[in-house]
């Protein structure tokens, strides 16, 4: 713990009502005070075999002679895991792409889109725990060699393995995690009807 760090354990807290740009003059708490002064530090620690997340907000205001922190209980629903205003979860059970994809949206959620290297980062480090191959919303099933994310959304971000995609065999849907890949560039076409586990995604609406 930081010293002279002031705790707010009760909800709502001040981390998550305010509402801010990336303008330090225009920034604005939910109650409509101004705080121009103030710094946002946004650490988000994950505890292994929890779901803490610790939060800490920074304030570079007079008014206050310390930052407070704030600690949040049961952020993610039971096995969920946030990133960059999303929520992640995998599915172990290995399904075709198609029953995957039913799966996530019975949860609502979607096959994950990942649309950066650092996205792809951390869900490589997930997967390289479990050692697994998992599904996500990628596909070119609708026009060969034309992938799309299951918004619709055109692929920007390309993190192919090497020689992906080759369409072996009539290959339309997309694994990240890809078993002979080395490094963050994982993804491989797949065949949609071999089953693999997946990897669910829903954005994070706040508590």
């Amino acid at each position: 713990m930081l010293p002279s760090v002031r705790v707010l354990s009760h909800l709502p807290c001040l981390v998550w009502t305010a509402k801010h740009s990336l303008d330090q003059r225009t920034r604005v708490w939910s109650d409509k005070k101004w705080w121009s002064r103030s710094t946002w530090i946004n650490l988000t620690t994950f505890l292994a075999g929890s779901d803490f997340q610790t939060s800490l907000l920074n304030f570079v205001v007079p008014k206050f002679d310390s930052p407070w922190a704030c600690s949040v209980k049961r952020l993610c629903p039971h096995r969920w895991k946030y990133f960059n205003y999303s929520l992640y979860y995998i599915v172990t059970e290995k399904k075709r792409w198609s029953e995957s994809k039913k799966d996530c949206e019975q949860k609502g959620a979607g096959l994950a889109i990942i649309n950066s290297k650092e996205e792809q980062v951390r869900e490589r480090e997930r997967e390289t725990e479990r050692d697994t191959e998992a599904w996500i919303g990628l596909t070119d099933a609708e026009t060969e060699g034309v992938w799309k994310w299951v918004d619709d959304s055109v692929l920007t971000t390309k993190l192919w393995w090497t020689g992906e995609p080759n369409n072996y065999r009539n290959e339309d849907c997309t694994i990240t995690g890809y078993k002979n890949a080395n490094s963050i560039f994982s993804w491989a076409d797949y065949h949609c009807g071999h089953p693999v586990s997946s990897i669910c995604e829903k954005r994070f609406t706040g508590l």
